[in-house]
């Protein structure tokens, strides 16, 4: 084949790094093998055992209830609070500990009581316990409902504070437990653009007509 003088002594200058070339060319394909064993193996695991269960707060918001005989002038407000617990996993795991701290106080936990339908234990400070172990099947999820009674005349505008849930779980292929943590942010700045009370904002949802406060 007849190549031309400059081409052929442009090829001639690499002659030389001819077997540093090859040593590159073989290192370069050994980590690509390597790497693609890796991704295989790491894909292969997650295929066997699935992917960490993850934590994740759906929504937050109040709810009213009038008190026995106030004939709807008087009413109870509870700070709602709902998060999810993903099992990823391809086995199920055990929910042990679920806890929920409001760092700002605003429950009143002496008006809160702990029942078969209501298992959410209020200590003080806010600090909030679920009493029951949940097992959660393989690519399932649970759901939980923290409903607590609020302080009395409680601000809307004053209601801006972090909320720490944390929720311990037994692993039992590792046999080992871990922990889940969320830290969101629970307050009402969208709906609290003028100062009002908790009692009068819901006056208004539930269009009852609001005549200041009631006397005791």
């Amino acid at each position: 084949m007849f190549l031309p003088e400059w081409l052929r002594s442009f090829l001639d200058s690499f002659v030389p790094y001819a077997p540093l070339a090859q040593v590159l060319a073989y290192t370069t394909l050994t980590l690509t093998s390597i790497i693609v064993a890796v991704v295989s193996l790491r894909f292969s695991y997650r295929q066997n055992f699935g992917w960490k269960p993850i934590l994740l707060v759906s929504t937050h918001g109040m709810t009213g209830k009038p008190k026995k005989g106030s004939k709807g002038e008087s009413f109870t407000t509870s700070a709602v609070l709902k998060f999810e617990v993903w099992n990823r996993h391809t086995y199920p795991i055990v929910l042990e500990q679920v806890n929920v701290n409001f760092k700002q106080n605003i429950l009143d936990y002496q008006q809160n009581y702990t029942t078969e339908e209501n298992p959410w234990y209020v200590q003080p400070y806010s600090k909030c316990h679920y009493r029951d172990r949940v097992v959660v099947k393989n690519g399932e999820h649970h759901e939980f409902v923290l409903e607590a009674v609020m302080v009395e005349d409680q601000s809307l505008d004053a209601i801006d504070g972090m909320v720490d849930i944390s929720v311990a779980y037994y692993d039992p292929r590792r046999v080992r437990r871990n922990k889940l943590f969320q830290a969101h942010r629970f307050h009402f700045k969208n709906v609290a653009r003028q100062k009002k009370s908790v009692y009068k904002w819901i006056r208004q949802v539930m269009g009852v007509e609001y005549n200041g406060p009631t006397s005791r």
